[in-house]
């Protein structure tokens, strides 16, 4: 499946959805990471063959931050069958949120080339005015370069709120100020795909795991709560469902 483009797209959306599932229960993903190392092996020869092709620059990008997001999955689960300590499941999430920055800072230069500016609609009233600033936005054949920083962030977002609950005093993990940025980094990106004219139908899904992370790490800020809650209900119209997020932010704002 790796070797063509189409059948690497599907097989990249089914391990998509394995790792969510896997590291929500708590156990291992379904597919094991020889697979991830053949489909990676794959991207690495064709971008040698053509090292000026875009779209392969991206595909190496997504495949060098899957093998990362396997690695946080194989944790968890040893973590939840309790084949590691505490100590060394701090020290592995640690290690991975240095790798995964590490992997952000190493990206190819051309991936993050000629971002769009987007100016995002005023709202017809203060309920349905966007709270947040518009991000850079990556059109045409870098389009897939906004969930790939979608995912860093939520990413992110996991792991640092692993490593503050393995390092809470009397259970109550210290407030991380990372988790609230990364959390409204997604929700700008995504707001600015809204507003942009040409996004494609139901890109929203494709945000589906990092918007649900953004939810539960937002502040309680005026608009926030109203615009997350817009963005839950229109996933569950297109048939994704967020019953849960939907409870949560249902709840009043003092709740």
């Amino acid at each position: 499946m790796a070797e063509e483009p189409e059948l690497r797209l599907i097989f990249n959306w089914f391990v998509h959805y394995d790792l969510i599932c896997a590291m929500m229960a708590g156990h291992k993903a379904t597919i094991g990471p020889e697979w991830s190392i053949k489909a990676r092996q794959a991207v690495e020869r064709q971008q040698q063959e053509n090292p000026d092709d875009i779209h392969l620059k991206i595909d190496k990008a997504f495949a060098d931050f899957r093998d990362l997001t396997i690695d946080v999955s194989m944790m968890t689960a040893k973590r939840a069958q309790e084949d590691m300590t505490i100590e060394e499941f701090r020290r592995d999430f640690e290690a991975t949120f240095q790798k995964c920055n590490d992997w952000w800072d190493s990206l190819d230069p051309d991936i993050l080339r000629e971002a769009e500016h987007i100016t995002l609609p005023a709202g017809g009233s203060p309920d349905d005015a966007c709270p947040f600033r518009p991000a850079p936005l990556y059109t045409g054949n870098r389009w897939a370069v906004n969930f790939l920083i979608m995912d860093y962030y939520g990413l992110g977002i996991v792991l640092k709120h692993q490593i503050a609950l393995t390092s809470a005093v009397d259970s109550q993990p210290a407030a991380d100020p990372v988790l609230t940025d990364y959390a409204i980094k997604i929700c700008e990106l995504l707001a600015t795909i809204e507003a942009y004219p040409h996004t494609p139908a139901g890109a929203l899904l494709s945000a589906q795991a990092s918007i649900g992370l953004a939810a539960l790490r937002l502040p309680n800020l005026p608009g926030y709560r109203q615009w997350m809650q817009r963005q839950l209900a229109k996933a569950e119209k297109m048939g994704y469902v967020l019953i849960d997020w939907l409870f949560l932010y249902s709840l009043p704002d003092d709740s």
